[in-house]
């Protein structure tokens, strides 16, 4: 039996949709963002988010903010260095979840790794994970963010 890793679970606001990390068959790289559906009471089989958000680098710490934009993270995507964070705007289009995944910029990112963003109801202000100040210990970060 194959051993995986699964890891940072995120659920959508209505609790049908349940966003992770993992390195299961299906993956186009290292860890890639995967997503579950709910029907009624049984989870369907997860589903790869597909190349708009994976890469073949790592994809992790999915968390998805008003079941509209996937905040994650990557160490592949261009970036300022090691993990930065990305949004994406989920998709109507019916062949893709999400559009184009965005760099989050300076300075939302550092040249060290950024991660584990947590986004409150207000959707301008919350919590960020980073290795920013000495590249060794991570620390917790409060942002607020301009909202365009």
């Amino acid at each position: 039996l194959p051993e995986y890793n699964f890891m940072h679970p995120s659920i959508s606001d209505d609790g049908k949709r349940l966003y992770f990390s993992s390195d299961c068959k299906g993956s186009t790289g290292g860890m890639d963002l995967f997503v579950c559906k709910r029907n009624t009471l049984v989870w369907e089989t997860p589903v790869n988010l597909g190349p708009n958000i994976n890469t073949n680098g790592n994809e992790v710490f999915p968390f998805i903010f008003a079941d509209t934009i996937l905040y994650f993270s990557s160490d592949q995507r261009p970036g300022l260095g090691g993990l930065d964070v990305f949004t994406a705007d989920y998709s109507k289009a019916s062949e893709t979840f999400f559009e184009p995944a965005k760099n989050c910029g300076d300075p939302f990112n550092s040249r060290f790794d950024d991660f584990g963003v947590f986004v409150l109801k207000e959707g301008n202000k919350g919590y960020l994970s980073s290795k920013r100040k000495n590249n060794t210990d991570e620390d917790l970060y409060f942002f607020i963010r301009e909202i365009e």
